[in-house]
């Protein structure tokens, strides 16, 4: 049996650590299209049932994005607009808001849940944070990443 050379070994070293890079990149490229296309197109757990004739969620939708956009400093109105829209009475009108903001703004930073996420609520003042973790509890057990 031949001895394998340094040389062959630091090659093979290098190959296989290319092929672990260009395997995580196809996965990971993977997961995001899966997830994006969950985000725009959602389970509904009452398969639509849930949302009542004539009501739209493009309001709320548009009003969360309104004023997460940029720096908010009025904090106790964000929170009142996002209790409004964790209170919405069916699993399936709060999939459709997370749906329609999705589809909407998605593109400018990420899911409504990333978006709810990145706000700061340090900043003028410490705000308490209390609706937000409601929030998660509900998009977790709808499975809305």
């Amino acid at each position: 049996m031949k001895d394998i050379s340094v040389k062959n070994i630091i090659y093979i070293v290098i190959a296989a650590f290319i092929l672990l890079i260009v395997i995580y990149f196809i996965g990971r490229s993977s997961g995001k299209a899966k997830s994006a296309n969950q985000a725009k197109n959602p389970v509904y757990p009452q398969g639509g049932q849930g949302v009542p004739t004539g009501w739209s969620p493009v309001p709320i939708a548009d009003a969360l994005y309104k004023k997460m956009e940029g720096i908010t400093i009025n904090k106790p109105s964000l929170d009142a607009l996002l209790l409004s829209y964790l209170t919405l009475p069916t699993d399936d009108m709060f999939v459709a808001v997370y749906s329609v903001f999705n589809q909407k703004y998605s593109s400018k930073g990420g899911t409504l849940r990333k978006w709810i996420e990145d706000e700061d609520y340090t900043v003028p003042i410490r705000f308490p944070d209390v609706i937000r973790p409601k929030i998660y509890a509900r998009m977790d057990k709808l499975n809305l990443k």
